[in-house]
């Protein structure tokens, strides 16, 4: 009976980390997309020609640095909960 407690003990946490290391990855996953989006978007900036191009990519720029910097707080805001919600 221990031994059947032990193992489901050992299960659960280890089901809990999983569960942990895909919410970070997630959160990981997509502020390296807007990494990436943001590159894009410096390039096209460079390459632009006409004022009114370049004035629409800085605007899509700081709306896509928003989302980055929210993405980033995201990953915080994450990790908090795990650490208050996990019991290790």
């Amino acid at each position: 009976m221990k031994k059947n407690l032990i193992s489901y003990y050992q299960d659960e946490c280890d089901r809990l980390f999983r569960w942990t290391d895909d919410l970070i990855s997630s959160a990981e996953k997509e502020l390296k997309d807007t990494r990436n989006r943001l590159r894009a978007l410096n390039r096209q900036l460079r390459q632009s020609t006409s004022l009114q191009e370049k004035h629409d990519v800085e605007v899509k720029i700081r709306e896509t640095e928003k989302i980055q910097r929210r993405q980033r707080q995201q990953i915080f805001d994450v990790e908090d909960e795990i650490e208050e919600n996990v019991i290790y």
